[in-house]
């Protein structure tokens, strides 16, 4: 599996770029684009998680499914 290192203002353009896909009915691109910023949110969460202390109960690192679409925002 390829690894990236990707940073939270990167996943924020990500994350607009699937909201603005689907806002303009390109529904394909948006599904894609909001898929691949679900990721980089897990990612981004299991990296902040897993340096937070040695002494952390172990945790099942999150998956990209278990975080929200970025095209169910409100506003």
């Amino acid at each position: 599996m390829a690894s990236v290192n990707v940073s939270e203002a990167e996943f924020m353009v990500v994350a607009h770029a699937a909201y603005e896909a689907h806002a303009h009915g390109d529904t394909d691109s948006a599904k894609v684009l909001d898929k691949l910023a679900r990721k980089i949110n897990a990612a981004l969460s299991n990296e902040t998680t897993s340096r937070a202390t040695p002494f952390a109960r172990v945790t099942k690192p999150a998956s990209w499914k278990d975080m929200p679409s970025t095209l169910d925002r409100e506003g």
